[in-house]
């Protein structure tokens, strides 16, 4: 009988097999949640990803090069590689409303410059870019990326200086409104 199982011994082998094998996984797999950390109720909040200081937006935007090249035909040419800031464009822009050019001009611009504040804003805002002549009284804006409705419930804004040609000082303010309710941001 030496080297012979019989039915029953080999049953029993193949249950220990398999008992020590979900022993093994279960091991493992405690092992494996233990580096998991639970969400803290804080966490539940549905995130949205992008700033929501205007201030750091303004900022941002206004260092952030356009990464496209524009050619532009305001009374002389002007030529904006990839490299001109956002803040280059608009003085260029601002000089050129100033000297009488019409906003249609710069609508690609405008639509790049937009483009850019939406990737940096969070998007449970609108954001709207104006540019105020500091010498009219800050009757209205000269200039609105995108226009902006008149009113703006709950609006945060943050705003700098920008000198223009001669003596000339624009106010360059960005406001967010949110769009979304609050407890979503």
């Amino acid at each position: 009988m030496c080297g012979r199982f019989d039915g029953d011994s080999f049953a029993q082998l193949a249950l220990m097999d398999a008992i020590i094998f979900f022993i093994g996984a279960v091991l493992v797999s405690t092992i494996l949640m233990s580096y998991v950390t639970p969400l803290p109720d804080e966490s539940r909040k549905i995130s949205i990803g992008g700033d929501t200081d205007p201030a750091e937006i303004l900022r941002t935007l206004l260092a952030t090069s356009m990464c496209e090249s524009v050619v532009l035909d305001a009374g002389r040419i002007y030529y904006m590689d990839d490299r001109t800031t956002a803040a280059e464009s608009l003085a260029i822009e601002l000089q050129a409303l100033e000297a009488g050019h019409s906003m249609e001009q710069f609508d690609y611009l405008n639509g790049l410059i937009y483009d850019m504040l939406r990737s940096v804003c969070n998007p449970a805002f609108s954001a709207y870019l104006l540019a105020f002549g500091m010498d009219n009284d800050l009757d209205g804006p000269v200039l609105s990326i995108p226009c902006m409705p008149e009113a703006t419930k709950n609006a945060y804004a943050s705003s700098t200086e920008m000198p223009g040609s001669g003596d000339v000082v624009y106010l360059v303010e960005l406001v967010l409104s949110p769009t979304l309710l609050p407890e979503l941001v």
